[in-house]
């Protein structure tokens, strides 16, 4: 990631268009993070305007919701694959059981 970074802290040394932000975000799964390296870009080439830092804080937030959404949805998924296994466990327990059971009932048939 640091030499990322370093590529584009020298790219956007060299490029003063939107370019060098658009490749830093790329380098990222989520394309959200594309729209926020634009808004950085915008409040770079406008200044800090009032206006654009609530956009940018609005836009991260949305971002930071849609990780945690995302993170959530995958541990979800993790856990409702373990949901399978108490009810294999209590089939395996039955099936002991009913053996059991049958061969004790021909014990005593045998035995009678």
């Amino acid at each position: 990631m640091k030499y990322h970074v370093e590529n584009f802290v020298t790219d956007i040394d060299k490029d003063k268009t939107v370019r060098p932000f658009i490749d830093f975000s790329k380098q990222f799964e989520n394309r959200i993070v594309e729209s926020v390296m634009v808004s950085i870009y915008q409040m770079v080439e406008d200044g800090e305007k009032a206006i654009k830092l609530t956009q940018f804080k609005f836009l991260f937030e949305r971002f930071s919701e849609t990780n945690q959404m995302e993170r959530m949805e995958i541990k979800k998924r993790k856990l409702d694959s373990l949901n399978a296994l108490p009810l294999i466990g209590a089939g395996i327990i039955t099936a002991i059981v009913t053996f059991g059971v049958i061969s004790i009932v021909g014990d005593l048939v045998n035995v009678l």
